[in-house]
């Protein structure tokens, strides 16, 4: 019988794994979205519209997420996410039709926000204190979305997508030997997972004080503060996820319709060099993360757009280029989000309506590609730097007006 202690590591870290698991399902859409569209026999702008149809799955799991799963069944629930996302990443690149790829799209969303709510409130109960467990939770997904371009490439197909000024049909794709093997692994930890829910008994949450009116101020419990910053929280959320997401699933199309007319291998790579310094800038978090946290926020934003001006100013001058802004960005949005809600969490007390904001934004985000860059692409590549440029311009707004409203308010815990 293991120790409660010892038994809270083991639920961890199989939490930690299997957001490493739905970090990959979600980023190996990017890599291979020009293989889709050649298996599936349609353009580039139809099928990015699966982040579409995969935000809309995010959305419904996160509305189930908030009444229909509770202390008694969230393993459960955990479990049956981990099946089905298997399942769901598998058969991606074997659907055939696009119809079919939706439908797959729309579970897999559905599934992957039950998991990663479900998971990161888990933890949270686990711990008296959750922040290294939470920060090493997040460095789980930043090392799966650095690998999985590295996993990917091997896989994709070898044909020119641009023969005759259309995507032509993949004879040689074997997208779908990465696809089942994170399928695979998806279920192999929902075995193990279930195999430990059934043998070690969950560790009871840590006895925490609670706070009594007394102990908040009448400022600390001001609700349009509280609604403004929280309101605030949800434009950062979406915009620096919808920032991750068009840059990391259209870099691969830029590259090659662009003047710099690139391979969908460098395209793959260039997105690990993305997945490279997110990865190293979460470990970097992790080991200093008593840094104040507006120093580590502003850090990343002026990473993300410096690196945003280099992209719209000197991107077809060279393609080394290329790799300097996607390591710039990947620094820049590597804590951006998740640290922007411990930022709030200094000022106001955390509830479950907070985190519903962020996460709708996440989800609106999620299907952003399909809109800002995925219909411009084919035509004028150059869409992508100037979204980029717009997307870290409002993320920088955005957070100063958040410093704006905390001017002159104490922190929570302060005296």
């Amino acid at each position: 019988m293991l120790s409660t202690r010892r038994a809270r590591v083991v639920y961890t870290l199989l939490f930690v794994l299997g957001n490493m698991c739905l970090a990959f399902s979600y980023g190996i859409t990017g890599p291979t979205l020009i293989d889709f569209a050649e298996i599936y026999g349609v353009e580039i702008d139809e099928v990015s519209e699966l982040y579409v149809s995969r935000s809309a799955g995010n959305l419904i799991g996160s509305i189930l997420e908030s009444f229909a799963v509770n202390d008694r069944n969230s393993r459960r629930v955990l479990v049956g996410a981990l099946f089905i996302e298997g399942i769901t990443t598998t058969l991606y690149p074997i659907s055939k039709y696009l119809w079919a790829a939706h439908i797959t799209s729309f579970f897999n969303g559905l599934v992957l926000a039950l998991f990663e709510a479900g998971s990161y409130v888990a933890i949270a109960n686990l711990w008296e204190n959750p922040n290294f467990p939470l920060q090493l939770h997040m460095l789980g997904y930043g090392f799966a979305v650095f690998v999985v371009p590295f996993i990917s490439e091997p896989f994709l197909s070898k044909s020119n997508p641009l023969d005759a000024g259309k995507l032509q049909q993949a004879s040689v794709s074997r997208i779908y030997i990465p696809h089942a093997g994170i399928g695979a692994l998806c279920v192999i930890l929902g075995i193990a997972l279930a195999i430990t829910t059934a043998w070690v008994p969950y560790p009871p949450k840590p006895t925490i004080a609670e706070k009594t009116d007394a102990d908040t101020s009448p400022k600390k419990r001001d609700k349009v503060f509280e609604t403004t910053l929280v309101i605030l929280l949800a434009v950062m959320s979406l915009f620096c996820v919808s920032l991750e997401m068009t840059f990391t699933g259209m870099i691969s199309s830029f590259v090659i319709r662009s003047d710099l007319h690139l391979t969908k291998s460098d395209g793959a790579y260039l997105g690990g060099a993305f997945r490279a310094t997110f990865f190293v800038g979460r470990i970097i978090i992790l080991i200093l993360h008593n840094l104040p946290l507006t120093l580590v926020i502003v850090f990343n934003l002026v990473s993300a757009l410096v690196s945003s001006l280099i992209f719209v100013f000197f991107v077809l001058s060279s393609p080394y280029v290329v790799w300097v802004v996607n390591a710039g960005l990947g620094l820049g949005l590597c804590a951006i989000f998740g640290t922007d809600i411990a930022w709030v969490c200094q000022y106001v007390t955390l509830k479950h309506w907070h985190m519903a904001a962020s996460m709708i934004g996440v989800c609106i985000a999620n299907s952003s590609p399909a809109f800002i860059a995925a219909p411009w692409i084919d035509s004028y590549p150059m869409i992508l730097p100037y979204v980029t440029l717009a997307l870290s311009t409002i993320l920088c707004i955005t957070f100063a007006l958040m410093l704006f409203v905390v001017r002159g308010r104490e922190k929570l815990g302060s005296k």
